[in-house]
């Protein structure tokens, strides 16, 4: 007789309820509840683990519900348990065993301490805002943002919202290149005195932040009516030894280091920054134009490729003696070089509209190397008063800066077969020494007045000399060197200038005002001295 499928499936139940039932009689329970040894509430979510006695081998766990009560299933045998919560004292149970005599345990009401630990000392350090608006500027605040690690000041600008910089490096501010660049406040040698040509050599882990001023008050100089750009260095004042140490490497080609020291002892607190940077930057452009003559249209079609290498050294170096701690006299010096390659190879190819045949081309070619050293020398005198933002400063300064260019520009024609044209054949040089030096004296009191409101007055006087030696020649039929005419003379500039300046600024409700006066009294005197001529300018 064949069983019936009833009967199978109730003989395979009663089979597995027979080996279940042994195994479950091997299983015990530790239980219990965790609770506040002070206000007695319950402890939910806390961390409870079981270890076997013999060999502290981890057996099992779980954590407590709201109401605190805890629950672990144990096969038979000898265990101890540890509680954890966090900000309280871990708990240790004592050995306790399951069996089969005594399948449960029950610590019952667990008491947990909360923990207490003695802080010798507490920092809080607040990170400043990436922008803080003011009446008269906007503040950019660049110190600790590691995105313009390994950077130079350029790029810290590109990303200065109002701010552009072309692949040139003229910097605009709001679309205006009649910007003026100042180091803290004041004309440096840092930027050169090509005012942006200098930015791509400082390097970023120097600025501490950036000040973009789009409407100048009376403090400043007529130059830069489009806007004035403050670049602050960081410089560190606290007690004993204080330093950051700076390792760059990117691609394309750009490896450098830089670090910022500072030591303090008492009354005097030395600094000095110190970077150098090397730089391969490739770049290139195409040109297309068109140009009509009568009935014929000419096309050039132009293409450019650019390699620069640079190799940039700044360091600038000083002390701070501190009468008081609000009245500070600092004297610093700053050397900058900067030693440049630029290799620049242009092809031009001219056509006529709806020809694809050339009618020739020709190549040129520019090869510069460029020295660029410059040096400052720096006196201040700082005098903060009680009130918040009430101060003195008068500073002397001085500044020397040389710079040496010598350019070559060898330049070939060829036919449209690829042959060279050797009647057009070119090659120039181009010689060029410019020195400059200027004395700045400058004093600035500003006095706070009632809540928001602000009184600034100042004189300052400036005294610049500069000479622009420069010589072009070209290469004749007999392989030697002639002046081209119009492009050899000795250029002397110089300049004085003595400005004094009122401001009064203040705020009504969401009203901020801010006006001021300048008086000012400009020399200049230009001179070429190869040809003669010479200006004159009274302001």
């Amino acid at each position: 007789m064949t069983p019936c499928p009833l009967s199978r499936v109730s003989f395979i139940i009663f089979s597995l309820l027979c080996v279940y039932a042994p195994v479950r009689a091997q299983q015990g329970t530790f239980r219990g509840q965790l609770q506040d040894a002070v206000a007695a509430t319950p402890l939910a979510y806390a961390n409870i683990r079981v270890y076997k006695a013999t060999d502290n081998e981890l057996a099992g766990g779980a954590l407590s519900a709201e109401s605190g009560m805890f629950s672990v299933q144990l096969p038979f045998g000898t265990y101890r348990a540890e509680v954890e919560y966090i900000g309280f004292e871990t708990v240790k149970t004592d050995t306790f065993s399951l069996s089969r005599s005594q399948s449960v345990y029950d610590a019952g009401i667990l008491k947990i301490t909360a923990a207490s630990r003695s802080l010798g000392e507490v920092e809080i350090v607040a990170e400043k805002s990436s922008m803080v608006l003011s009446l008269d500027k906007k503040i950019f605040n660049i110190g600790k943002d590691l995105a313009n690690a390994g950077g130079s000041a350029t790029e810290i600008l590109t990303n200065i919202p109002s701010v552009s910089v072309d692949p040139d490096g003229t910097v605009k501010l709001r679309g205006s290149d009649n910007v003026r660049i100042l180091i803290d406040g004041k004309p440096s040698g840092l930027v050169s005195f090509k005012g942006s040509a200098g930015l791509q050599q400082l390097q970023a882990s120097m600025i501490d932040r950036v000040e973009i001023i789009t409407n100048p008050s009376a403090r400043y100089e007529a130059e830069g009516s489009g806007g004035i750009i403050n670049i602050v260095l960081k410089k560190d004042q606290k007690q004993g030894f204080n330093g950051s140490f700076e390792l760059i490497s990117g691609y394309p080609y750009n490896f450098g280091a830089s670090a910022n020291l500072n030591y303090r002892h008492k009354k005097v607190n030395f600094f000095i920054n110190y970077g150098i940077a090397y730089r391969k930057s490739p770049g290139g452009g195409d040109l297309y134009q068109r140009r009509t003559s009568g009935d014929t249209t000419f096309i050039l079609l132009q293409t450019t490729e650019n390699k620069l290498k640079t190799l940039n050294n700044n360091i600038r170096g000083g002390l701070d003696y501190f009468f008081t701690e609000n009245s500070i006299l600092t004297a610093s010096y700053l050397w900058r070089r900067s030693d440049a390659n630029r290799i620049s190879s242009i092809r031009y190819e001219d056509y006529l509209f709806n020809s694809d045949t050339p009618l020739g081309y020709t190549l040129r070619q520019q090869d510069e190397i460029e020295d660029e050293p410059n040096s400052e020398y720096s006196l201040i005198y700082r005098r903060k008063f009680s009130d918040e933002g009430h101060e003195f400063t008068a500073e002397a300064k001085y500044l020397n800066y040389w710079e040496h260019s010598d350019q070559s520009f060898p330049q070939q024609t060829f036919f449209p077969n690829g042959t060279e044209d050797a009647s057009k054949a070119l090659f120039e040089k181009s010689l060029n020494d410019e020195y400059e030096n200027q004395y700045l004296l400058q004093l600035d009191y500003v006095r706070p007045l009632g809540k928001d409101g602000k009184f600034e007055t100042g004189l300052r006087s400036s005294f610049r000399d500069m000479v622009n030696d420069y010589l072009v020649t070209s290469r004749n039929s007999n392989g030697m060197f002639e002046v081209i005419p119009g492009l050899d003379n000795y250029f002397i500039y110089n300049e004085n200038i003595n400005g004094a300046y009122l401001i009064y600024g203040n705020k009504r409700n969401k009203f901020s005002f801010q006006g001021g006066i300048r008086a000012e009294h400009t020399d200049i005197e230009t001179i070429l001295r190869e040809t003669g001529e010479t200006l004159l300018y009274l302001h």
